[in-house]
């Protein structure tokens, strides 16, 4: 007899929210990219990028958004964690770690 065993697989997703014009938006962004590199190990994360306007208001409201660059941890989108600002690469590592799992 063989057993099948289906496992399901979890979505992890770093959304990064910007405004137009925005230079800490930039930074946010090549920062993210540059985290998701160094924490390979912990399976495919994926980051997107979306300007304010195209975002669901629920979701804006939900993470209570109020400034920009705002950065949201998606796990099977579920938010895990927010946070307003640019932030070097080591701090979002840390949170990789400590929120994506």
């Amino acid at each position: 007899m063989i057993k099948i065993i289906m496992m399901k697989t979890i979505d992890k997703k770093i959304l990064v929210i910007t405004t137009n014009g925005c230079i800490g938006c930039e930074v946010q962004r090549r920062n993210v990219h540059e985290a998701i590199k160094q924490v390979h190990r912990l399976g495919n994360i994926t980051q997107e990028n979306a300007d304010w306007k195209k975002v669901s208001r629920t979701l804006l409201k939900q993470c209570n958004v109020k400034d920009y660059p705002t950065t949201i941890f998606l796990v099977d989108n579920q938010p895990r964690f927010r946070c307003e600002g640019s932030y070097p690469v080591p701090v979002l590592v840390h949170w990789i770690d400590l929120y994506m799992k």
